[in-house]
């Protein structure tokens, strides 16, 4: 089985994706570029399994999709290794599809507190590595400025948080992990 990088875009592609596309290219990641619409889980045996990159409002679309088919898990499972999702902008579209995904209500607000210690998880998995356990302090300005998840934390893992406050998610749905940023991603060519 061959995996592959898919970048999913929304019908017509936004300057995240372009940012998406980026990153994936400074990071060596070849990747394939597919609209919404051409994207379709396969009923026979498939040869090709993906990691999707795409925003929170492309993946409602997917999200639908998986939810028609979720009868048959195995097959997705064995169609879309990973999923990560990322923010364009709109909070409101990105908190529907956290939840649609988690089976949880999870909101998502401009943190208004001060000094908080973030934290990397320690996972079992070992997904964070050497970086596991790390504490930051970010400057009051910066988190202000940003969105982060509220959770319970039942229907997700933080891998980057702070008490009931994350910036970075993992969850699974229909038994593919889901990797989900708060925020935009950065633009590299700024």
């Amino acid at each position: 089985m061959q995996e592959k990088a898919l970048l999913l875009r929304a019908d017509y592609p936004s300057s995240d994706d372009h940012r998406a596309e980026r990153l994936l290219e400074f990071f060596g990641v070849r990747c394939q570029k597919r609209r919404t619409i051409e994207f379709g889980l396969q009923e026979n045996e498939c040869v090709e399994r993906y990691r999707l990159v795409c925003s929170a409002q492309a993946f409602a679309r997917v999200v639908r999709d998986l939810q028609n088919v979720s009868r048959n898990s195995n097959s997705i499972a064995r169609q879309i290794h990973s999923v990560f999702l990322y923010s364009n902008g709109d909070p409101v579209a990105l908190a529907n599809a956290v939840s649609q995904l988690s089976g949880a209500t999870i909101s998502i607000h401009r943190e208004t507190g001060g000094d908080i210690q973030w934290r990397i998880a320690d996972d079992p998995d070992g997904m964070c590595r050497t970086m596991r356990d790390l504490c930051i302090h970010p400057a009051a300005t910066a988190l202000r400025s940003f969105d982060f998840f509220h959770t319970d934390g039942s229907a997700s893992s933080p891998l980057i948080a702070a008490g009931n406050k994350a910036a970075f998610l993992k969850l699974t749905s229909n038994g593919v992990p889901v990797f989900i940023s708060s925020e935009r991603l950065i633009d590299i060519d700024a």
